[in-house]
């Protein structure tokens, strides 16, 4: 009977503590489901690193193949960063860890530095993500309710003091994913994969820099991506492409998709370095002006604009 009794009041422990966990997972959930969307079309997104340009790496990249595995084994390796809850690097994330990616080609390259104070490398990766993949927005901080703010701490996943750390004026926010990455979050950390994994969120986006206030007649748009992957695979890319900007590596033979690639966007940088001067005083007769220059054929500028992030 007593060994019944024990058993009985293990189960029902067991419960009870299964059930607050689920509530402080589900009010989260709550709370971070109203910002969820979807690409509304096949989408280029752009990530820049460093390559050194020397002989042993002339010759590996000397092979499409070899790009492709590599390019491939970058996403991979820089995603898996979000999901391995082991990895508490927090120094170099913006937002959290994860592939850092522009929603242009000019603004994280190294042309811009002027703009953005920082060199983030010299090659370039241009993702081609597909229409429905599943984007988390912070533009926005999101505003956590305190039920949910009561659940997480009864369920001992945040004491108070973690909690003002991790969500200032009860926003969830780009704070909320960087820091969650040092050891004393992983219960809150766990919660939040498992979050992104049973919606499928593939991207994050949030407040950053770019260069498409003309080119693409926004007010003011300022967005950048974060790629974690869907629960950590890369099936909602297309394609991937890099392109290297610098040194002897720019000079090797590339496939016909590589050349088209590099040529576009070697001249929408160019475009947009142009553009991003005109910024301050709205000149859009003038960006209409240089837009047609670089770009005399209507249906390709079109279709640039197609592919990007919003741009009309």
């Amino acid at each position: 009977m007593k060994i019944a009794a024990l058993v009985l009041t293990l189960i029902i422990s067991f419960q009870i503590s299964a059930t607050e966990i689920s509530t402080s997972l589900e009010l989260l959930e709550r709370d971070l489901s109203s910002s969820i969307n979807q690409l509304e079309k096949d989408t280029s997104f752009y990530h820049y690193l460093s390559i050194q340009d020397n002989s042993n790496n002339r010759k590996y990249f000397r092979n499409f193949n070899n790009r492709n595995i590599f390019a491939q084994r970058h996403i991979q390796r820089s995603i898996s960063q979000f999901w391995n809850i082991s990895n508490h690097r927090t120094s170099k994330a913006n937002v959290g860890l994860g592939l850092y990616l522009a929603i242009d080609p000019f603004i994280s390259s190294p042309f811009a530095q002027d703009y953005s104070g920082a060199n983030f490398g010299s090659v370039m990766i241009e993702l081609s993500i597909n229409k429905g993949t599943n984007v988390l927005s912070i533009k926005k901080t999101i505003e956590i309710q305190p039920d949910t703010f009561e659940a997480l701490k009864r369920d001992n996943i945040l004491n108070t003091k973690q909690i003002t750390k991790l969500f200032k004026n009860n926003q969830f926010s780009q704070n909320t994913l960087k820091y969650m990455a040092k050891p004393e979050y992983v219960k809150f950390r766990k919660l939040i994969t498992f979050i992104m994994s049973k919606n499928h969120v593939s991207l994050i986006e949030y407040n950053w820099l770019s260069s498409l206030e003309l080119f693409c007649n926004f007010k003011r748009k300022t967005s950048a991506m974060l790629y974690i992957g869907n629960q950590n695979k890369l099936s909602d890319i297309n394609n991937s492409i890099l392109i290297y900007w610098s040194g002897k590596l720019r000079k090797m033979n590339l496939s016909n998709d590589e050349m088209t690639s590099y040529s576009i966007n070697k001249r929408l940088i160019k475009l947009l370095t142009k553009l991003k001067s005109y910024e301050k005083r709205a000149k859009y007769s003038k960006a209409r002006s240089a837009a047609k220059k670089i770009f005399p054929n209507v249906s390709e500028l079109l279709s640039i604009k197609e592919k990007l992030y919003k741009c009309k």
